[in-house]
């Protein structure tokens, strides 16, 4: 396990249960995530991926335990300090703004500003400057409800980019894109963690793990599984452990490969 000194994010004995007398959803989760790396979360559906995200997000309080970023409990941030430091890339966005492109993506840049305070020309360029990035600056004119799901998904990413913050974190980010836009996603998580930030990331699929994380988190119940170097944790034998079926894992070119075989897929 990483220590102190370089982890971005700290998960101390974190307790979590949605319904007060239900089943944990998280239960004495413990754990340090280094920074400057991409870390992808996998595990079966119920294992509490999306929780975690949204514990370190504040979005949700846990029942014991704690929650550090940079060594600081988040609680000790304020909301402006919090919007710098961690940013989310939603699978979707729940409710769709009738905004343009531009004017959707310029929302990451709130953090940096006043309450009511308007955009700058700097905050205007960092924002057109993302889309470029994604490839995506022939949209910003567009209504973000005209795009299609995946046009939508990489305006997400984009916004987060303008936000800029240390630790971004994503939620099923290559849920509903194309091979084309996936291969995008996975540059950005690359050219981010070369800028030294943290990347973490939410998956059911080994494969993307596989090709673009540095660690890998396994969980399972709520708790750890296994958690290290993704050459160490992406086995035959901790996959097939939690998925609870006959997973195969090859090397093929220099990169893993994980994949059903045909008697159980």
């Amino acid at each position: 396990m990483t220590g102190l000194n370089n982890s971005a994010i700290s998960f101390r004995n974190l307790h979590f249960r949605y319904l007060e007398t239900g089943p944990a959803t998280l239960d004495d989760l413990t754990l340090e995530i280094p920074a400057g790396q991409v870390i992808a979360i996998l595990g079966p559906n119920g294992a509490g991926k999306t929780t975690l995200l949204h514990l370190l997000l504040g979005y949700l309080k846990p029942e014991a335990g704690e929650i550090l970023i940079k060594g600081n409990p988040i609680k000790s941030y304020h909301r402006s300090q919090m919007g710098k430091l961690v940013g989310l890339i939603p699978q979707k966005e729940t409710h769709l703004l009738n905004f343009s492109v531009l004017d959707y993506v310029l929302l990451g840049r709130a953090p940096y500003l006043a309450p009511l305070q308007m955009p700058t020309r700097v905050d205007v360029e960092i924002a057109h400057q993302a889309l470029v990035r994604l490839g995506i600056s022939d949209l910003q004119d567009r209504p973000l409800p005209e795009l299609s799901g995946g046009e939508q998904q990489i305006v997400l990413a984009a916004r987060t980019l303008a936000q800029d913050p240390e630790v971004i974190l994503m939620d099923e980010p290559t849920s509903h894109l194309d091979l084309s836009n996936q291969s995008t996603i996975i540059q950005v998580m690359s050219d981010l963690v070369s800028r030294g930030k943290t990347v973490v990331f939410t998956t059911h699929d080994p494969n993307i793990a596989a090709t673009t994380a540095d660690h890998i988190l396994l969980m399972t119940r709520g708790q750890i599984h296994t958690f290290g170097e993704t050459q160490q944790v992406l086995t035959e034998a901790n996959l097939s452990a939690i998925y609870r079926t006959t997973i195969r894992v090859e090397t093929i070119g220099g990169q893993l490969v994980v994949y059903m075989p045909k008697e159980t897929a």
